[in-house]
């Protein structure tokens, strides 16, 4: 999958029940098939400066040009997704660019005055939430450049092309990335 440095290539949307999301979207608009990883370990979790553990599950698939991300949040930590949605709530999230300088992106939202709304590493490489719902109306995810993570995205794009309609939700797990 090509992603130029920086490009928005993904739109998420926060969900109550992944399972039953994945099957909506693949049937009104045969978006799949979907990957999903369960409850994946995020490692240096902080929400708004305070350290915590993130219980998720998150979904891919991709339409197009587009990466569909779903999330369901399990627990009742605070998490960039609470700060959006309350309890019954669901809906478009962010988007999400993969950049080659992190520290850099991150500098420039700060200078726009964009606070940092959680933060993880996965697969030893960062990502972040930015809560620029005040400027842009919702989220933006910054992923730091990471080969491991190009590929997955890779096998879920290329696993849309020409996709008959078989086998549309296909749960993975990782050792390695997803955010």
């Amino acid at each position: 999958m090509l992603l130029p440095p920086g490009k928005f290539f993904q739109m998420c949307w926060y969900v109550q029940d992944i399972h039953a999301a994945m099957r909506t979207c693949h049937a009104v608009s045969r978006t799949g098939p979907f990957y999903y990883v369960e409850h994946p370990v995020i490692d240096e979790y902080t929400w708004r400066g305070v350290r915590g553990t993130l219980d998720m599950t998150g979904a891919l698939a991709q339409a197009g040009p587009i990466q569909i991300e779903l999330v369901q949040q399990h627990n009742d930590v605070g998490s960039a997704y609470r700060d959006q949605f309350g309890p019954g709530e669901e809906g478009f999230h962010h988007i999400a660019a993969m950049v080659d300088d992190y520290d850099a992106e991150l500098a420039h939202y700060r200078s726009q005055g964009c606070e940092i709304a959680h933060s993880g590493v996965v697969a030893g490489k960062r990502f972040c939430y930015i809560d620029t719902r005040p400027k842009l109306g919702f989220m933006v995810e910054i992923i730091e450049e990471n080969p491991a993570m190009r590929d997955m995205f890779g096998l879920i794009s290329n696993a849309a092309i020409g996709w008959d309609g078989t086998d549309p939700f296909r749960p993975i797990s990782i050792t390695s990335p997803i955010a």
